[in-house]
């Protein structure tokens, strides 16, 4: 789906110092992997951010996260 390519376009442009947007997208990602009943690849972008968000104070993207791992069970 265009969704899925655009935001692996975004997150790849994505520099260090946007770091938060960055997994805001891989959170994004991963919700539209599980959407298109790609459970594998929606688990693999999961894990990533949850790597990402140690770094991160942001309770939105918390919340996100964990919301989407309920989702994948």
């Amino acid at each position: 789906p265009t969704a899925i390519l655009r935001l692996r376009r975004a997150i790849g442009l994505r520099g260090p110092a946007n770091a938060r947007n960055r997994t805001l997208d891989m959170v994004s990602l991963a919700e539209g992997f599980l959407a298109a009943g790609e459970v594998d690849e929606s688990r693999k972008v999961t894990a990533q951010a949850t790597e990402q968000i140690d770094q991160l104070a942001s309770n939105r993207l918390s919340r996100r996260l964990n919301e989407l791992r309920q989702r994948i069970g």
